[in-house]
């Protein structure tokens, strides 16, 4: 019962995290610096490059860290300072200072928390995705919703202490690798995993077809990403990863040549069931590194955003899509035959 009951708080503290940090970057110094001059809007380009990079790309270097260190509870303390303090030097406006603070706490909650869920999973991959799944919200939230900082800020602070509280000890969540592979096996999985990953990352991000919703309903896509985040690994578990994954991704490209609301609806929450499942085989390949595992799913995010700055975004995301369908099957198949729930 502990837990679940931890397990949920760490999903609650998801979204404030999330809240927190786009409150600060799209609410404070995106509303104070948007339609001003164009040198504010460089800069404001600046601080959006800089809040990405350091929240998601460093996600690998604090995932290791805190798989060498494992002293999990002054992780979530130090995550905690620096996020009060990036809002605080937020709120008087140094926006540099408290944007490195935003994004290097970020990147400490979410490889902390994640190694939390890896490591009380079970071997499913259920509640990897109910753990991502409420960073959907909170980034919505926070963006839409900035005047709420506050309110964000200090349930977060409240929420760390209980967490900290209930938190077991540190050697408990230690796992051994029943399943060794070889270095080269390890390497060739974990490369087709994050291709994938990054085909997810910008399916979310080109501009497709269907894509655009009237302000009243601008919220619709947040709650198909967010349903899709948290019901793929539920999914998984029952229908099998690698069934699950190459079903999402093959009707989930057909979804990208559809030209209504609804296409593009489909689309977002079977390209999203591939969140846990992609999260799922990294555990498997590295299960004594599950920070360094989050953190690698993670890491490829902001550089698969990008993806909608090429030539021609869409084509290269169904490309993109194509390829993933093969090396996600091919990266479950390469699994020990032990975890059948690839099969």
């Amino acid at each position: 019962m502990r837990e679940k009951i931890l397990q949920l708080q760490l999903g609650i503290q998801h979204f404030l995290v999330d809240a927190v940090c786009l409150a600060c970057v799209l609410g404070l110094a995106g509303v104070k610096l948007t339609g001003t001059s164009r040198e504010d809007y460089i800069y404001l380009f600046f601080l959006i490059a800089m809040y990405n990079s350091l929240a998601f790309c460093t996600q690998w270097l604090t995932g290791l860290c805190c798989d060498i260190v494992s002293k999990d509870k002054t992780v979530h303390a130090v995550y905690a300072f620096c996020l009060v303090l990036g809002t605080i030097l937020c709120i008087i406006e140094n926006y540099y200072a408290g944007i490195f603070f935003l994004g290097l706490g970020n990147s400490l909650f979410h490889v902390v928390g994640g190694r939390y869920v890896i490591n009380h999973s079970h071997g499913k991959a259920g509640p990897l995705g109910a753990f991502v799944a409420p960073g959907a919200l909170g980034v919505y939230i926070g963006t839409v919703w900035a005047e709420g900082l506050l309110l964000f800020c200090g349930a977060m602070v409240l929420n760390m202490i209980f967490i900290v509280l209930k938190y077991p000890e540190e050697n408990e969540i230690m796992k051994k690798n029943e399943n060794p592979l070889c270095v080269s096996r390890i390497i060739l999985i974990t490369a087709m995993v994050l291709l994938c990953i990054v085909c997810r990352a910008a399916s979310g991000s080109v501009v497709l077809p269907g894509s655009k919703f009237p302000e009243l309903f601008r919220w619709v896509p947040v709650l198909f990403v967010f349903a899709g985040k948290t019901l793929g690994g539920y999914i998984g578990d029952r229908m099998g990863i690698r069934l699950t994954g190459v079903f999402a991704l093959l009707l989930g490209t057909f979804m990208f040549f559809g030209e209504w609301n609804i296409t593009f609806l489909l689309g977002q929450f079977l390209m999203n069931l591939l969140m846990a499942l992609t999260l799922w085989v990294l555990v498997k390949v590295l299960p004594e590194l599950p920070g360094l595992a989050f953190g690698l799913a993670a890491a490829v995010l902001y550089p698969g955003s990008l993806i909608r700055l090429t030539w021609d975004p869409i084509l290269v995301l169904i490309l993109l899509s194509c390829g993933s369908i093969f090396c996600f099957w091919f990266a479950c198949y390469l699994l020990p035959e032990k975890d059948t729930r690839t099969e």
